[in-house]
């Protein structure tokens, strides 16, 4: 699968997530390299639910897209409300 394949269907899942889960979760592809997907997602998740749970809603969502298992590297806080995630496909 090429890089250009990977951003595609990586905008359409953090679309698709965006919809059904915007205010309290937004998700903004920030890259793709080497077969690894770099997102921020932010907003008031953490005081409403917990922080894993809407981070793993976009691997599923990058899992129906992609076709392939999807393994989440790291999570980094940014700030309060933000935290950039490296997803891996498997």
């Amino acid at each position: 699968m090429s890089k250009y394949e990977i951003e595609r269907m990586a905008r359409e899942a953090a679309e698709r997530y965006n919809k059904y889960r915007a205010p309290e979760a937004m998700i903004k592809l920030l890259s793709v390299k080497d077969n690894a997907i770099e997102a921020l997602i932010s907003g008031s998740f953490c005081r409403s639910c917990g922080l894993y749970d809407w981070i793993e809603d976009y691997k599923y969502e990058l899992m129906d897209m992609i076709g392939t298992q999807i393994e989440i590297v790291y999570i980094e806080q940014v700030n309060e409300e933000s935290f950039k995630v490296k997803f891996k496909i498997k």
